[in-house]
């Protein structure tokens, strides 16, 4: 690290992603890396950053309890897609607040994806911003899943809205009325497939429901401790 100038871990990441994308750059290969590449400040613009975790004020990212000297919560990842797009560099938005379909429909429901900005955060004075804005991911990580069944209802009606957000970008249209013009014949098309898509009442169900939910995945994956770290940093928010 001292021979190559570097002054942190961070920086250390940095520097081996911009070995290697060199050398797949020589292969004619594009390297995509995640958000946390890029905390050492060094990395290559011509990598195309993902953003999973940008934005510390979600209630997903609070679980992680994340605050500064002050108490706000927060992250070394905020804002570090508009600091990669200022230098010039492109990314891939798959914020896990409406893009990660693992987690609970009462959770990241489809309000959250239909309503999604996939301009990053701190983007508002960079013109072109929209212009190094790839696209977007919707994801299912699928270690706590445990069939086909439960996979379908994971992910749909979810990846039908998250289509529909990155075709036509953040709706004007009001969630309310897109539901009511189009909800029967979105269903209509998913069940054609022969897929069995979780009950409407589901995707977007009541606070009081969406708690309970979340509170029951996090038992699920993490514990006892888990979950009550994730009460405690919803409370704080």
């Amino acid at each position: 690290m001292k021979a190559e100038g570097l002054t942190d871990e961070h920086q250390l990441q940095g520097y081996m992603q911009n070995r290697i994308a060199s050398y797949l750059k020589s292969k004619g290969k594009t390297v995509i890396a995640w958000n946390e590449a890029a905390l050492g400040g060094n990395l290559d613009k011509d990598i195309v950053l993902q953003l999973w975790n940008d934005d510390p004020k979600d209630p997903a990212m609070a679980a992680f309890n994340m605050k500064d000297q002050n108490g706000n919560l927060t992250s070394p990842n905020q804002g570090i897609g508009a600091k990669h797009i200022k230098r010039g560099g492109n990314v891939i938005t798959s914020n896990m607040l409406h893009s990660y379909c693992d987690y609970p429909h009462a959770f990241i429901n489809a309000r959250n994806i239909y309503e999604a900005d996939m301009i990053p955060q701190k983007c508002e004075d960079i013109a072109d911003a929209r212009e190094h804005v790839l696209g977007g991911e919707a994801l299912c990580w699928t270690e706590h899943i445990r069939n086909a069944e439960q996979l379908e209802y994971q992910i749909w009606p979810r990846y039908a809205f998250k289509g529909i957000n990155l075709y036509c970008g953040k709706p004007e249209e009001s969630f309310e009325d897109f539901l009511k013009e189009y909800k029967d014949p979105i269903r209509s098309v998913i069940e054609s497939f022969g897929i069995k898509p979780a009950p409407w009442e589901e995707v977007v169900p009541d606070q009081q429901t969406a708690r309970k939910q979340m509170m029951e995945f996090m038992m699920r994956i993490g514990g006892a401790g888990a979950a009550e770290k994730f009460k405690k940093a919803q409370q704080e928010i």
